[in-house]
């Protein structure tokens, strides 16, 4: 094992871009232009709502809800035309440079070069960061994001606040992660409050505090400002409540499939109750439905955010879950799923359980890494509550590589390239 480590290590850093790029370019292009995966409608329609009506939205109609992940698409289609294969290589580029960050943030937060190498090396090759980032959804814009803010706010809690910028760009970066995905600006609103701790402390500065949370709050303000412009309503996301709804009301039926989950709510009294009114008030209509169904069912909500602990947390994708033979909704992308599951087997125990132990015994230095911890929290934590799948995992994966690399570090003596 370790003669193996070293051996891949002497490869220089380029050359492992450079299969990563390849990696997710032979992907992309097997993938060609159509869509496979539900969600990715989702984000493809309002990237040319933003093209071809200056809206984001589609057919006049603005959404209100997070805009980044369709607005990289809208940049490639302001190009190149609708051409979905043209996001999707794009999105190669923005995979591959997520690589070297991990590297990067790992090298330089665990104060190895083994440890970013192998991290790097990792980042590179690992099937999930290939499969989603040539998926036209916001995993690639969020992991980028995310990974990026945790890093620069670490270093300012390891600097103790200076220089001030690096704390403004943590605080910047983090709201970007926000506007990728609503879970983000809400984890990371309860990380940045957490580390005025360190504020009281006397570990970080009070004015790089202050500094964070004003690039954080300032682009999540003006989105909702833009809402209330088009909506009269003061929001910053409002499909929050549908997805409770699967998380709990249907939660068997989405087990299933999210389309046997909407043919369940289709034929329920509130759900047509809830789209006879304004849209603002329909999903707080039913995010309510969905706090009630848990307090009248606490026994099989309990069981319920269980199973969606062990889906969160699963070594491999389901092989019993079965998909609709619709266009658009298919996941596989014409790869066997045992295959997956083999993939997923190579990488996923390791990842996880070495990763956790690893940031364990990184645990002396919690005043500057806590968030990281927060982050894997705050994740789990919303997918209990909400929808859960392997899938949501993946925003984790760069502090777990971190923790995993830490360990793995201490099996290569040598200095690495």
């Amino acid at each position: 094992m370790k003669a193996l480590l070293l051996r891949l290590a002497e490869l220089p850093d380029k050359a492992w871009l450079a299969l990563a790029f390849l990696l997710r370019l032979g992907f992309a292009l097997k993938l060609g232009g159509g869509f496979y995966q539900a969600d990715e409608q989702g984000f493809e329609l309002p990237a040319w709502g933003i093209i071809h009506q200056g809206l984001y939205g589609w057919d006049g109609y603005a959404l209100i809800q997070p805009p980044l992940a369709s607005a990289l698409i809208a940049l490639v289609y302001a190009v190149c035309g609708r051409h979905p294969l043209a996001a999707r290589l794009f999105l190669t580029v923005v995979g591959t440079a997520t690589a070297y960050l991990v590297g990067r943030f790992v090298r330089d937060l665990t104060g190895s070069s083994k440890s970013g190498k192998l991290a790097l090396m990792l980042a590179c090759v690992y099937p999930f960061f290939i499969y989603y980032g040539g998926m036209l959804t916001s995993e690639t814009s969020y992991l980028l994001a995310s990974t990026a803010g945790l890093w620069l706010l670490c270093r300012s809690l390891r600097e103790r606040g200076a220089p001030l910028w690096e704390a403004a760009a943590a605080g910047l970066t983090l709201s970007l992660a926000g506007l990728c995905r609503t879970e983000g600006a809400a984890i990371f609103l309860i990380i940045l409050l957490c580390s005025l701790a360190a504020v009281a402390a006397g570990r970080w500065d009070g004015r790089s505090a202050l500094a964070a949370l004003f690039f954080f709050a300032a682009p999540l303000a003006g989105w909702t400002a833009r809402n209330h412009a088009h909506s009269g309503h003061w929001s910053f996301d409002e499909h929050g409540g549908t997805s409770l709804l699967h998380g709990t009301v249907v939660f068997d039926e989405n087990e299933v499939d999210t389309s046997v989950a909407m043919d369940a709510l289709h034929g329920m009294k509130f759900w047509n109750d809830g789209w006879a009114m304004p849209e603002h008030e329909r999903e707080k209509y039913f995010t309510q439905v969905a706090f009630q169904y848990m307090r009248e069912h606490p026994a099989k909500t309990l069981g319920q955010w269980a199973r969606k602990f062990v889906s969160f947390w699963r070594f491999y994708p389901r092989v019993d879950k079965s998909y609709r033979g619709i266009p658009g909704n298919d996941p596989g992308a014409g790869v066997s799923r045992w295959l997956m599951v083999l993939a997923s087997l190579l990488f996923e125990p390791a990842l996880i359980l070495g990763g956790l132990y690893g940031l364990w015994t990184l645990r002396e230095r919690a005043w500057e890494l806590f968030p990281l911890g927060l982050f894997i929290l705050g994740t789990n934590a919303v997918h209990v509550l909400s929808v859960s799948q392997m899938r949501y995992r993946l925003p984790i994966m760069p502090v777990l590589m971190l923790g995993l690399c830490f360990l793995l570090s201490h099996l290569v003596d040598e200095p690495v390239a």
